[in-house]
């Protein structure tokens, strides 16, 4: 059956807001937006201190481990090391498990940009979504979120967009899949402003709102880690932009990051249900929102859109970009899919990576992170 929308202007949005900019060229370096929307260790340790390092855990044998205890003097706690689960990379009785010559502390066990220690510090700074803590055994994503006053992302919307990275299908090392997504706010009243589309205007909010919090800038903590997202109010020039990831193509971080037009995907949402049909609900606002954080984060991961570049398009992977209704109803709720493989299903009715899409990231190239420009191969389609 056929979607269609109750409100002409958000099909319009679609088409017209779209995400590719007649404009745009691979040499102006704007990637375009979604628019719309074992041995030694006790294998029955138990813990709910994550690998934080930040509380005490005891043993089936009865044994208590303090918070702070490091037998093995690598800087790295007995706590965090024996609840990673991996002898064979961590050992709190060892401080070169692997004899390489490098320190537990400064491996980088699951390829993922950040060491043990900076996982470690990382996890001790109070981030979204709660419970959650960088593991030294999958990789994590952290995020710097900066905020126009009154348009945060909340717990709600950064929950959905870290399932959607939890449920990718990558292992970096065995028995530890996903990649987990850590947010932390960091200046949540910057004045609202809209952009009139000159890369200048977006360079220069984007450098002049880096990590400035106490927690964020104190010693130890990986702030040049961080991918930078601000949210922010609207493209004028672009009424119906959700989000886009930005750089200057000189390699400059600090010019380098996301933003997503919260008041235009308010405008656009909710939309796309069809009334009297419960498989077709809306897109709602929050849904458009962490779908927008989800798929601009892609970016940053070097991902492009699933276009027809390869044979066809996968509307139900998030990196796709709806051409109307129905696409969008398969973007976000997975409308007629049962294949996990291929991102959203109906079942599930949440964005979610395709594994196409899940196999290209670049967790060695992060856009605002390793590097502030795309890898030569720019769309890196699906």
């Amino acid at each position: 059956m056929a979607v269609t929308s109750r409100v002409v202007l958000v099909v319009t949005g679609f088409l017209v807001g779209g995400c590719v900019d007649s404009t745009w060229s691979p040499g102006s370096q704007e990637l375009e937006p979604y628019d719309v929307i074992d041995g030694g260790y006790d294998p029955t340790l138990r813990t709910d201190a994550g690998t934080g390092g930040d509380a005490s855990v005891r043993t089936d044998g009865g044994t208590v481990i303090p918070p702070e205890q490091d037998s093995d003097g690598d800087g790295l706690p007995d706590v965090f090391e024996l609840a990673a689960n991996a002898p064979a990379l961590l050992r709190a009785d060892r401080a070169d498990t692997d004899g390489d010559g490098t320190s537990d502390a400064d491996e980088d066990p699951d390829g993922d940009g950040l060491t043990n220690r900076e996982e470690l510090r990382a996890g001790q700074v109070d981030h979204l979504p709660a419970g959650s803590s960088p593991s030294p055994v999958r990789r994590d994503l952290l995020v710097e979120l900066d905020c126009m006053a009154d348009r945060c992302l909340g717990e709600l919307q950064i929950t959905a967009a870290a399932e959607a990275f939890a449920a990718l299908p990558l292992s970096a090392v065995a028995g530890h899949p996903g990649v987990g997504l850590h947010v932390f706010h960091d200046e949540s009243g910057i004045a609202p402003q809209d952009f009139d589309g000159s890369f200048e205007q977006r360079h220069a909010v984007l450098s002049g709102h880096g990590p400035t919090s106490g927690a964020l800038a104190a010693p130890g903590f990986p702030r040049g880690k961080l991918l930078h997202v601000l949210v922010a109010t609207r493209r004028t020039d672009i009424e119906g932009r959700g989000g886009e990831a930005v750089t200057d193509g000189n390699g400059d971080v600090e010019k380098t990051g996301v933003l997503i037009y919260h008041d235009a995907l308010s405008a656009l949402h909710p939309a796309c249900g069809v009334a009297g049909q419960p498989d077709l609900p809306d897109i709602t606002l929050d849904e458009a929102l962490s779908g927008t954080f989800t798929h601009e984060l892609g970016h940053l991961l070097q991902l492009g859109h699933d276009t027809d570049v390869g044979g066809g398009t996968n509307a139900f992977n998030v990196m796709s970009v709806p051409g109307g209704c129905a696409q969008a109803q398969q973007r976000f709720h997975g409308y007629g899919n049962s294949d996990e493989e291929l991102g959203a299903t109906q079942a599930l009715r949440a964005s979610r990576f395709s594994r196409a899409a899940a196999l290209l990231m670049d967790f060695g190239n992060k856009i605002s992170v390793d590097t502030a420009t795309l890898d030569g191969d720019v769309g890196r389609e699906m």
